[in-house]
């Protein structure tokens, strides 16, 4: 996907032999290529290194519905937290600077809400998964364009407790 010239965030979970990560060193946009081992437990495109990697979920504008093609790495998450029950996760919701600051702490209590239930519903125990809004906050690429903007309407997955 590009937008004004420049590569956008996005994983491809649709194969599973690569996804994009991508990251600011220098002001230059890396992308690393991770392939996807054999042992990703029944999951295409999410192996243990994409338990790892894949953390957070991206939104359309003005909305907290998850889209389908994060539903393999959440699958993943709620399969790693129902073998291990003395691990917790945070998931902080997020939205991007347009709005005001009450209705963006709102929709970013519904983000990581709408994610809390995807992962219980996935199997993992409700008391492992809570749930925090950042709002405008803490904006993973700062800037006043449609890239930062979609790079900021997420929810991030936070191990605070890992087995």
């Amino acid at each position: 996907m590009r937008l004004n010239g420049v590569c956008a965030r996005r994983f491809d979970l649709t194969r599973a032999t690569r996804f994009n990560e991508r990251s600011r060193e220098g002001g230059q946009v890396i992308h690393a290529r991770l392939a996807a081992r054999d042992d990703n437990a029944g999951t295409p495109g999410v192996d243990q290194e994409g338990l790892r990697t894949q953390r957070s979920v991206y939104f359309d504008y003005n909305s907290s519905s998850v889209k389908a093609e994060f539903n393999p790495a959440l699958q993943a998450h709620a399969r790693y937290l129902a073998a291990n029950p003395k691990s917790r996760v945070r998931i902080e919701g997020n939205a991007d600077e347009r709005g005001p600051a009450g209705y963006n702490n709102v929709l970013g209590l519904k983000r990581a809400d709408h994610v809390r239930q995807s992962i219980v519903e996935f199997g993992a125990s409700e008391k492992q998964v809570v749930v925090k809004s950042l709002g405008e906050r803490k904006p993973k690429l700062n800037g006043h364009d449609e890239e930062s903007w979609a790079e900021n309407r997420r929810a991030d997955i936070i191990y605070e407790r890992e087995e």
